[in-house]
């Protein structure tokens, strides 16, 4: 049998081994495997080194990677505040954004490796792991991609809105970040160890595939892979989670070597750009599965996967990222697949739908205003839809001076507005960007109009309360359901991000809200909603809430599992739920009829 260092370099060479190779996302989990938090073995190149040690030990994978909260390094090598949990099993993440413009980015330097930082922890864990096993399994390290660092310097909400209107800062910040990249690629390099890139904050439909083909991919070809092969990396893995179908031709112009088809992706897309360029690729085990289970499922899973992958001779089998305290069993079930009869298998499940038909449902008529609006209702329902912000608070001024009453305003202008722009979303048409810039009108428009809804004793059609669960500081999409629901009406409380559990239910608790919103970004942070619905039942308050829960890796069986009786899957959608989840309270009696 092949040793995995043999095996490795055949199949990245798009050579067929003796067998697949097995690749899990083990970072976090490295922790859990010793008994430590993420935020001490980040932090700690002893026991760093020993969570690898313990991965190489249990699983037996084709190669290690030197990673633990891979956005955070490099970005906080420069001067971003990391938040940690030494207390809990969840993932550090950058505290707040320290640049807003050009000026504030020129008086930033490109970190030294050997100094700033933890970027030493991590360069002395990869060396020390290279020379004890470096003749056995290959070791990467991780390094963060140009736009994920960037989006964690200026905000990520903040980053996406620049890609639409400052591209040229956000390529000159692109050029820094590849430059930050490179600096400690080119580290882990000279200690004999590959990088490997992660950047999943460039997926669609949270960067959209133009951004990516004029601005991202451009900025690795120009400041990032060139740099690193001179340094003599030979394989430079580029992983990028979500559907990236509608970007594997941009993906291959950034120079990289190894592409990944993440569970969501086409895979039979895949495979052909890979063998068109000689380049292998990744398909990955879907990373909620393998957390949740059961074992059968898995395997069923892993098992499709292998069925129409294997004869691809740079196939390489993956896992989405595992869990700090993912099951060693689900992990396990993944790799004992590979000894089973793949080549004969009958599929239990059906295979993932492309990406040009995986939107959502959608209506087949799509959303109109009124054939009679009247002008000037139209031009603010024209300026929301374009995102442009600006003109919105003067023209809801003069319509109000006019004497076009205020809910006439949100109604026939300001809500039809964000439903074209949701329905242009579902279908595919717009990415988040657009979404964020026209929600930000609206939210301009309505900060001229909310008080005169107040003085004429409008009330809302409902109150929602909405936070990102404990562990998980990421916002942008809660951020955007915010807007969303309080352009359709509704009061919003934002409990903010890495919301304690039992903070949902002492707000419930004190303002009376009974629409619970739960966001989460992280597959290891969704659990935290099934706490947050166990914490309503124990307060005696679960029959007087609706909880609504939503985010990337949510899906509507996630919802069901937990307890949750709503599954937003855009913010659109959720806008559509709660409107649900209010005519239940009030069928119930929970809340008085409008």
């Amino acid at each position: 049998m092949q040793s995995p260092i043999d095996l490795m370099i055949q199949v990245l060479n798009c050579q067929k081994g003796e067998r697949i190779p097995f690749c899990p996302a083990i970072y976090e989990h490295k922790g859990f495997l010793i008994g430590k938090s993420p935020s001490e073995i980040c932090r700690d190149p002893e026991l760093l080194y020993q969570g690898l040690k313990k991965e190489w030990e249990i699983y037996r994978p084709d190669f290690l990677t030197v990673g633990v909260d891979v956005y955070n390094v490099e970005a906080e090598a420069v001067g971003c505040d990391v938040i940690y949990f030494d207390n809990s099993d969840d993932v550090p993440g950058v505290e707040k954004p320290i640049i807003a413009n050009v000026d504030e980015l020129a008086a930033l330097s490109v970190p030294d490796p050997k100094t700033d930082g933890r970027m030493p922890i991590y360069l002395e864990a990869a060396a020390r792991l290279h020379q004890e096993l470096g003749d056995q399994v290959i070791v990467r390290g991780a390094i963060s991609g140009p736009l994920s660092m960037a989006s964690e310097l200026v905000g990520a909400e903040n980053f996406i809105v620049l890609t639409l209107k400052d591209p040229p800062f956000v390529r000159a910040l692109l050029k820094f970040t590849s430059q930050c990249a490179a600096a400690f690629g080119k580290a882990f390099v000279e200690i004999g160890v590959d990088p490997i890139i992660f950047d999943s904050r460039a997926m669609p439909p949270l960067c959209s595939p133009s951004v990516f083909k004029d601005m991202v991919a451009p900025a690795y070809a120009a400041h990032l892979t060139p740099v690193l092969k001179a340094a003599g990396a030979k394989h430079i893995p580029l992983i990028i989670g979500g559907d990236t179908t509608a970007i594997v031709d941009d993906l291959i112009a950034t120079g990289c070597t190894q592409l990944l088809c993440d569970f969501e992706g086409d895979r039979d897309t895949f495979m052909a750009a890979s063998l068109e360029h000689g380049i292998p690729f990744r398909v990955n085990v879907d990373p909620r599965l393998l957390h949740l289970g059961p074992v059968e499922k898995i395997k069923d899973f892993t098992m499709t996967i292998l069925n129409q992958c294997w004869g691809h001779p740079g196939f390489i089998l993956g896992t989405g990222v595992a869990a700090y305290d993912c099951p060693i069993e689900h992990l396990m079930a993944v790799k004992q697949c590979l000894d089973a009869d793949y080549k004969n298998y009958v599929p239990k499940t059906s295979a993932p739908i492309p990406s040009d038909t995986a939107g959502a449902i959608v209506a087949d008529a799509a959303p109109s205003y009124d054939a009679n609006l009247d002008p000037l209702l139209r031009a603010i329902a024209d300026y929301i839809e374009e995102g442009e912000a600006e003109p919105v608070p003067a023209l809801v001024q003069q319509a109000l001076e006019a004497g076009i009453d205020a809910v006439e305003i949100v109604n026939t202008a300001m809500i039809p507005a964000l439903g074209v722009i949701g329905d242009q979303f579902s279908r595919g048409e717009i990415f988040v960007p657009e979404m964020l810039i026209s929600a930000r009108a609206m939210k301009a428009g309505m900060a001229v109009v909310r008080p005169v809804l107040v003085q004429t004793g409008a009330k809302p059609i409902g109150e929602v309360l909405i936070g990102t669960v404990k562990g998980d500081i990421h916002d942008i999409g809660k951020n955007l359901v915010g807007m969303m629901l309080e352009g359709a009406g509704f009061a919003v409380t934002d409990l903010g991000v890495n919301v304690a559990i039992e903070t949902f239910v002492e707000e419930a608790q004190r303002t009376g809200v009974r629409i619970i919103g739960m966001s989460a970004l992280l597959t290891t942070t969704m659990n935290n909603m099934k706490l947050v619905v166990q914490a309503f039942e124990a307060a005696g308050l679960r029959d007087q809430v609706q909880v609504l829960v939503g985010g990337a890796p949510v899906t509507q069986e996630f919802c069901d599992q937990v307890g949750a009786d709503f599954y937003g899957e855009t913010a659109g959608e959720t806008v559509h739920v709660a409107r649900q989840a209010l005519a239940r309270l009030r069928e119930r009696g929970v809340l008085e009829a409008a």
